[in-house]
């Protein structure tokens, strides 16, 4: 599986109100349209701060494992 971190950053915590469902997917599709272009399978979401947020299949289920 390839990746690539977006250059879209997820919205802040705070950015909307919860108290709303917009389902506004537009950070994942925009990710998901850059990973595209750059023929990778999936894109990695960051937070405003810069660390992982999620990505466009998954939340937060990353795991990396290295094999000696």
């Amino acid at each position: 599986m390839s990746l690539v971190i977006a250059s879209t950053r997820r919205d802040a915590v705070d950015a909307t109100s919860h108290e709303i469902k917009s389902l506004n997917y537009l950070n994942s599709v925009v990710a998901g349209m850059e990973a595209n272009e750059y023929g990778a399978d999936d894109a990695i979401l960051l937070d405003p701060r810069g660390f992982v947020s999620d990505s466009t299949i998954c939340k937060r289920s990353i795991s990396i494992a290295s094999f000696i």
